[in-house]
């Protein structure tokens, strides 16, 4: 039986999963008049950063327990 996997972020510049998150705030948008509110990233090997949307899909193996025989 493999080990399940979910959908976890990648860098979309370098692909890497080592990435930082942070929620931003940046008032309401003058012309819009919407809130300018939600996630974004920084990627800690590359140095590149942007909207959490914005990065690709990865696909991370979770741990699991060693079966018995």
């Amino acid at each position: 039986m493999a080990a399940p996997t979910e959908t976890g972020n990648a860098c979309p510049r370098c692909d890497s999963q080592n990435l930082a998150y942070y929620a931003y705030d940046g008032g309401c948008d003058s012309e819009t008049g919407y809130a300018d509110t939600g996630e974004g990233y920084r990627c800690l090997d590359c140095g590149s950063a942007g909207d959490l949307d914005d990065t690709a899909p990865a696909l991370v193996i979770l741990a699991q327990e060693p079966r018995k025989p």
